[in-house]
């Protein structure tokens, strides 16, 4: 019997809402590169499936993101506006981002644009905890989060959405599948615009938000061992801000990931997956010539093979190039790097026990060699009752506003981290379970820019250590769910905490589903933070409740309704950049059953 079980993080008390409602699946790909059983796993995974996604009722993946287990968001104002994420008290840019199995980190910041990622078109996410530069690379300090976009099936289908609310908030997505013989296809599109509110606490003046989605796959089996399968994925739009002087300024986003990949199994223990792809992460500015452009194109050629039944050995290579282009205030860099990683871990599960090796050697055309390795073991103690841990090391590649932008320093090194995660799971009986993790991660050579001189400096340490402690019931109708996350995250050189993570964070989830009706609630609450190194500024705690319900009208249609931040909680995420208040939304959902 598989063992259902959510970890949720210690962290600060007040904080967004929690997927502590959560269910992991049968299976998790993003934590070993290969399908395996959740519960096999010797990592601390978190999976949001297609129906937790629909009754979040989220605008973009950091809300989603914000109800995960170690997670907490950064954001300077509303929709569309500069988004940060911190996943066990590392940074955006330490925090690598897949969609589809490619990455989507910008080349010049060298963090992923979160606010432009539409939940319409996925279908799930998996959050991988702790170091993973070992079958990942560069940024996967703090972990891995990979989206998945919706499948394409043989079997045809079609799903529609609308909703609208206040702040002249309006969403539309719809998409169709099916196949015929070998090919299947599918294809999605989504829509948001929204007035906005005043993204500055300095400001009386609204922002606007206007932004569409396209996703589309094409696949072809060959035969009943080798498939062909080809993907695009978009997202573009307009951003409405103020800048420094509060003047309205705006500028068009674009981010793509396309990709071609061939499976096939080479023999009946072998099997082979080779995936192009092409990332592109452009912004341009409309009231002056400033830019950011990225284009990164990447060949990864995986092979698994499964020599016995207690071992799964995955291995390959990855070819990256990158352009990075940036122009700002009149200066600004046009390079380009290369990096090309052999990677190798070995799976070895066998009764109760599971073990876990692995390696990279990494080839990077600016800052030379880089090697990283993870060991990992889990046990039954129990049929109810396992154990796990694990130790790796993991890097961040200086960005190319860290090498070549105003103050860099084309010299920089890699951030290098040391990480170590021991892990309990315990059912408790047929429907309860509990988690706990504890962790410790240690940074060097911390890159930093200082506002004031705008100079980036490369010497500082970090250290951030912490548990995660985690409830779910799920019985009949019910669904309930606590987490807790706590985390010491502090500036080894400054002897301070490290800014906008909170100490504590605590997730509450209630859920009913029965019949034609199903409502949720979800609570998030964070502690104070510190908004800056640079600076004394405090963000104040908060609690926020968000509702959702649905009304089936049949095996069709529903009708949902949402209200965020219920009682109008007025915080911050970033310093003088307030939250979304509160936020009423009412949609119809076309989705056979």
């Amino acid at each position: 019997m598989k063992k259902t079980w959510i970890v949720l993080a210690l962290g600060s008390l007040p904080c967004g809402p929690a997927l502590a409602q959560t269910q992991l699946p049968e299976t998790v790909v993003t934590a070993s590169r290969v399908e395996e059983p959740a519960d096999a796993s010797v990592r601390s995974v978190s999976i949001i499936t297609r129906q937790e996604i629909e009754r979040s009722s989220a605008r973009d993946v950091s809300e989603i993101l914000n109800r995960v287990p170690g997670i907490q968001i950064g954001r300077n104002g509303g929709p569309g506006q500069a988004t940060s994420l911190f996943l066990r008290g590392t940074a955006s840019d330490q925090v690598l981002i897949l969609i589809d199995g490619v990455p989507a980190q910008s080349g010049t910041t060298g963090a992923a644009a979160l606010q432009h990622i539409d939940p319409a078109l996925i279908d799930r996410i998996e959050v991988v905890r702790g170091p993973a530069s070992t079958l990942y690379g560069s940024a996967a300090i703090g972990g891995v989060i990979q989206i998945f976009t919706r499948k394409s099936t043989a079997k045809p289908g079609v799903h529609a959405a609308a909703s609208a609310g206040n702040e002249g908030t309006l969403n539309l997505s719809a998409g169709v599948s099916g196949g015929k013989g070998p090919f299947s296809a599918s294809m999605a599109l989504s829509h948001q615009q929204t007035d906005g509110y005043p993204p500055k606490r300095a400001s009386r003046l609204a922002r606007g938000y206007r932004h569409d989605s396209f996703d589309a796959r094409l696949a072809y089996a060959l035969s009943a061992d080798t498939r062909v399968e080809i993907g695009h994925w978009q997202s573009q739009g307009n951003v409405e801000y103020l800048d420094f002087s509060n003047n309205p300024v705006d500028q068009d986003v674009r981010n793509s990931i396309s990709r071609a990949s061939l499976d096939t199994s080479l023999s009946d223990n072998w099997d082979s997956r080779l995936q192009l792809s092409r990332a592109v992460d452009n912004s341009d500015e409309n009231q002056s010539a400033d830019f950011a452009h990225t284009t990164r194109l990447a060949l990864d050629w995986q092979n698994t093979w499964t020599p016995g039944e207690a071992h799964a050995v995955v291995g390959g290579i990855t070819l990256t190039r990158e352009k990075a282009r940036l122009m700002s205030f009149g200066s600004g860099y046009d390079r380009t790097s290369r990096t090309r990683a052999i990677y190798l871990q070995d799976d070895y599960e066998a009764g109760d026990l599971s073990l876990q090796a692995g390696a990279r050697a990494l080839h990077h055309s600016v800052y030379g060699n880089q090697w990283t390795w993870n060991l990992g073991a889990g046990y039954h103690l129990t049929p109810a009752t396992r154990i796990h841990a694990n130790a790796g090391t993991a890097f961040r590649s200086p960005s190319a506003n860290d090498l070549y932008g105003f103050g860099g320093n084309p010299n920089f090194k890699p951030e290098k981290s040391r990480s170590f995660e021991i892990g309990l799971r315990q059912r408790l009986g047929k429907y309860q379970s509990v988690g706990i993790n504890l962790f410790h991660t240690r940074i060097e050579d911390l890159i930093e820019s200082d506002p004031v001189t705008f100079v980036i400096q490369q010497v500082e340490k970090a250290r951030i250590r912490g548990a995660e402690l985690g409830y779910r019931l799920q019985h009949g109708p019910w669904r309930a769910g606590l987490g807790y996350t706590w985390q010491d995250a502090e500036n080894l050189d400054q002897h301070s905490r490290l800014a906008r993570r909170a100490e504590n964070k605590l997730d509450l989830s209630l859920g009913y589903d029965r019949g034609p009706f199903w409502g949720e609630a979800a609570l998030t609450s964070e502690t104070d933070r510190r908004d800056s190194r640079f600076s004394n500024t405090v963000l104040a705690g908060y609690t926020r409740v968000d509702l959702s319900a649905g009304y089936r009208l049949d095996h069709n249609w529903q009708i949902e309704g949402s209200v965020k931040n219920l009682f109008d909680e007025q915080y911050e995420l970033a310093g003088g950049y307030p939250a979304q208040d509160r936020l009423v939304m009412l949609g119809l959902r076309y989705q056979p059953r």
